[in-house]
């Protein structure tokens, strides 16, 4: 009985795995209190996935940071909340985003919001990125210094404007 416990946890915990990458514990939640499997099997399960290098909460953190920063440009402080929430610890965290670069993904990810409002005053451009590149957790400080940098950026581009 234990061992077809174990098995169905498995099968379970490598299903749940197919769809993305998870820390050890979203995978032990979902087994435990979604799927509602024994604290033995999970934890058996666990230690296999880690031994086998299916479960890292490290390369889950690196390759999560390096997701939100290529395709979402999010903050540094947001992706290290979103570590926390997927159940990082926050060493491991703090680590995971030390590279990231808060100005420079701001600017990227509001180059193409700034080009779409170019034909707009600077009250109004400013005032609709301020609240885009905010919402993705950027400080004021690094939205006052990218707003002003992609307003020459997009006239530049636009220089009969």
């Amino acid at each position: 009985m234990k061992d077809e416990d174990f098995n169905r946890c498995y099968e379970t915990a490598l299903h749940f795995l197919d769809y993305r990458q998870r820390s050890e514990a979203e995978l032990r939640n979902h087994l435990l209190y979604k799927r509602k499997y024994s604290a033995e099997s999970v934890k058996s399960v666990l230690d296999r996935l880690k031994q086998s290098g299916l479960v890292d909460d490290w390369a889950f953190a690196v390759n999560w940071t390096i997701d939100r920063v290529t395709y979402k440009q999010k903050s540094g402080a947001v992706i290290r909340r979103e570590l926390l929430q997927k159940g990082i610890d926050p060493e491991t965290a703090n680590l995971a985003i030390a590279g990231v670069d808060d100005e420079a993904n701001a600017l990227k990810g509001g180059l193409k919001k700034a080009r779409l409002l170019r034909n707009t005053s600077y009250l109004e451009f400013s005032r609709r990125l301020s609240s885009y590149l905010s919402r993705r957790g950027y400080s004021g400080e690094v939205v006052h210094k990218v707003i002003a940098r992609l307003w020459d950026m997009v006239n530049q581009e636009n220089p009969g404007k």
